[in-house]
């Protein structure tokens, strides 16, 4: 907030930091922001689907992600958000696909210039693309499904369990309240990166993280059981700590 100036005219960000599992509370900052009258944008790829996220009560303005992570859907298919007020917008793929009157085939010949209403003049020229939206129907029915609170809670109890156990050994870790249920980054001790040897230690015995500077980053999914945590952190105890 305090990189916020009379002169900003959009913020930017994304809910939750891709390398470091940082959480913004979206909730606090969006109401704070359009009280400046500054447009509010949500790069959500990191967050939709694990992390219960209400557009209305951020006041967000627009909100794009993709579907291949936690909307369990396949790459090349994704969603964009967009506030009501900016409805009558121009189209960002101008196809012909935007156009009113697109869905009748049989008036292919004459070209209108209006753009669908509401948001779905925004949508992409290959949202036709039968395969893709099928996969989409079913991954999205599964989350809802579950509930997003439901599967936020259920990776927060193994990435939980994971920072006590990297806590209890001395190394740092962002504290509760400020980083998401679904990613946790444990820092190397003073300052140090994780070697080569210890990333390769850990896809020998099939354990697949990602490693992004001084940072072992960690993410385990809804088929991941507390046997795979236990598992994980005996290879720690064994080859990397």
């Amino acid at each position: 907030m305090n990189r916020v100036s009379d002169a900003t005219k959009v913020v930017a960000l994304g809910q939750t930091h891709w390398a470091d599992g940082q959480f913004v509370n979206i909730n606090k900052l969006g109401p704070w922001l359009k009280g400046k009258g500054i447009i509010f944008v949500i790069d959500g790829i990191q967050s939709v689907g694990i992390i219960p996220t209400d557009v209305k009560a951020a006041e967000v303005d627009f909100l794009a992600c993709g579907m291949y992570k936690w909307l369990l859907g396949p790459y090349g298919l994704g969603f964009l958000y967009v506030d009501e007020k900016y409805h009558e917008g121009p189209s960002l793929d101008a196809t012909w696909m935007s156009r009113l009157g697109a869905e009748d085939f049989t008036q292919l010949t004459h070209y209108r210039d209006e753009f669908l209403e509401g948001a779905a003049r925004f949508s992409m020229g290959g949202k036709s693309s039968f395969i893709h939206v099928e996969m989409a129907i079913v991954a999205l029915e599964w989350v809802i499904s579950q509930g997003v609170e439901r599967l936020s809670q259920l990776i927060w109890q193994k990435t939980d369990l994971l920072a006590q156990f990297f806590t209890e050994l001395g190394y740092p870790i962002i504290a509760p309240t400020l980083r998401a249920p679904h990613i946790l980054s444990v820092q190397q001790k003073e300052g140090a990166s994780w070697s080569e040897k210890q990333v390769q230690f850990l896809l020998e015995n099939k354990i697949y993280v990602s490693f992004r500077g001084n940072f072992l980053r960690i993410s385990p999914h809804v088929y991941n059981t507390e046997k795979d945590i236990s598992y994980f952190m005996d290879l720690c105890l064994e080859g990397i700590l």
